[in-house]
């Protein structure tokens, strides 16, 4: 890995700030700490959910003086969270355990793209970014350093999307050796095999109607919709489907999700109510969690010790839902110290899958 130009423990001249109010645009929950990366700048800072003290932990690379995002999501393998690219010109990796970062230079002829990648998964020793802005699938293995373009997978999106430059790719979940993607303009799921590196497009919906999140319960997959209130249960062992609706008068749009037990949650983007089903008995219902325009928008979530952590990035807020009593706090963070910087990244938790950034399978 090449670590050429980090900013370990300090931050350029001209943006030392104390008691800055951060806007979190990413959480890694481990031992009632939050591990977050801030929306607008390259800090990465620590919570603390009892004493809600913040520190920062250090600094990435590449964007101290950009005001673009950088990184959006994760991938973690073991105790590494990659942070994939959106206008990075590297990947950027944190050791949880040491809080070390490291850095990979993205090959050249995809470095000065934007908006390149929402997406990753991690299968049999690989990471797979999923183009977003565009078109093109790129793996990396971490065994010998080497990038490759997935031909297989970039011939199948095309010749269902012809040439478009953005896949808009939102997000990807492993099982097993198989891989399972989603892209807001395309009506079904993706699937690539790395036995064999075949890739098949499954249709879900004759519209062309995308989805954003996916979620693992059991034997099936939740697709969420990236626009609209169809939900969709696909089992991947005998490729039935079945459809739930959330009965609103107005369509929905939602980027993440989780399940709990056998609760699932979407969370809005778009909406004003958050979605549960209960993947049982197929009760749908909306909850209130005062999402009440689109600067309340959730990106990302996850859970810990009965609590959902909800992201609402546009107003730099963290939302805490209760799942036992379904009440409501807010929390907005600050930092009071001189290594703030520039930063995006992605949402973690160890012990349950969620939208957006995905948990890959341990290895």
């Amino acid at each position: 890995m090449n670590n050429s130009g980090l900013v370990f423990d300090k931050i350029e001249e001209g943006l030392m700030k104390k008691n800055i109010r951060v806007v979190p645009n990413s959480i890694f929950l481990k031992d009632n700490k939050m591990v977050c990366s801030e929306r607008y700048s390259t800090c990465v800072f620590e919570y603390n959910i009892q004493s809600e003290e913040t520190k920062s932990i250090g600094v990435f690379p590449d964007g101290l003086d950009n005001n673009t995002a950088l990184f959006y999501r994760t991938v973690r393998v073991k105790n590494l969270l990659f942070y994939i690219p959106f206008n990075a010109t590297s990947i950027c990796i944190l050791n949880i355990d040491s809080y070390r970062m490291e850095s990979i230079s993205l090959p050249e002829d995809c470095r000065k793209s934007m908006c390149k990648f929402y997406s990753a998964s991690y299968c049999e020793g690989k990471l797979y970014f999923w183009g977003y802005g565009i078109p093109i699938c790129l793996s990396y293995s971490l065994s010998d350093g080497v990038f490759s373009v997935e031909e297989n997978i970039s011939y199948s999106i095309r010749r269902e999307l012809g040439e478009d430059k953005e896949w808009l790719f939102y997000d990807s979940l492993t099982i097993g050796k198989k891989i399972f993607a989603v892209s807001a303009r395309i009506g079904g799921i993706v699937c690539f095999d790395t036995n064999d590196n075949s890739c098949e497009i499954i249709v879900t919906n004759s519209e062309k109607k995308g989805y954003s999140s996916l979620a693992k319960y059991n034997n099936k997959i939740i697709l969420t919709p990236y626009f609209g209130n169809d939900f969709v249960e696909y089992d991947y062992e005998n490729g039935r489907m079945e459809f739930k609706k959330n009965e609103s008068e107005e369509e929905c749009s939602y980027l993440s999700s989780l399940v709990l037990k056998e609760s699932y949650f979407a969370f809005p983007f778009n909406a004003e109510y958050m979605v549960e089903i209960n993947l049982d008995t197929g009760f749908v219902q909306n909850i209130d969690i005062g999402c009440k325009n689109a600067n309340d928008a959730i990106f990302e979530c996850a859970y810990s010790n009965g609590q959902i952590f909800l992201n609402k990035c546009y107003k730099g807020e963290i939302l805490v839902f209760n799942v036992i009593d379904n009440t409501t706090t807010t929390k907005q963070l600050s930092i009071n110290d001189e290594n703030l910087g520039l930063y995006h990244g992605g949402l973690y938790n160890e012990n349950c899958r969620f939208g957006l950034d995905r948990f890959v399978e341990r290895i």
